[in-house]
């Protein structure tokens, strides 16, 4: 069988699979809505997951941040950080779904884009709620992207 153009020839990343869900929750946690909407997408799709949680710190604070001052923030967040993981990495392994964790400071636009240039098997983002939904009483949905010229 011939490989789709713009796919990657071999599993790429931790996750495995050809064909990645960008999961991107907030600093230190991920929905149980997000975690449920992305491993039943995977399951569906054949999707492997890269979750990521997202946090904001200012730019003005980060330019005034020396190198190692910023990587002792990465740290902390990376550790408070984990205990979300834990609970989306079982369930993923429960379900089958490959599973790669990361932690990345920025804001949702520049993260996801970095990210997707980074890699070349990104087919779809999916974002916490919070993130495009601006009414809190409104209806929830999970918002879901793919970037223009990123093979999506």
């Amino acid at each position: 069988m011939e490989q789709e153009a713009g796919k990657a020839a071999a599993p790429t990343g931790g996750a495995g699979f050809y064909d990645k869900l960008l999961v991107i929750g907030s600093d230190t946690a991920f929905s149980e809505a997000l975690i449920d909407y992305s491993l039943d997408m995977a399951e569906r799709m054949g999707y492997s997951i890269i979750a990521v949680n997202l946090h904001s710190i200012p730019k003005a604070r980060r330019i005034a941040m020396d190198s190692a001052d910023m990587k002792e923030e990465i740290e902390k967040l990376k550790k408070r950080s984990e205990n979300a993981a834990k609970l989306f990495a079982t369930k993923a392994v429960e379900r089958g779904v490959g599973f790669q964790h990361e932690v990345r400071i920025g804001d949702l636009d520049d993260v996801a884009r970095k990210i997707s240039g980074e890699r070349e098997d990104i087919d779809l983002i999916l974002v916490e709620p919070e993130y495009v939904n601006e009414d809190p009483e409104g209806p929830r949905s999970i918002p879901a992207f793919c970037l223009a010229g990123n093979g999506g």
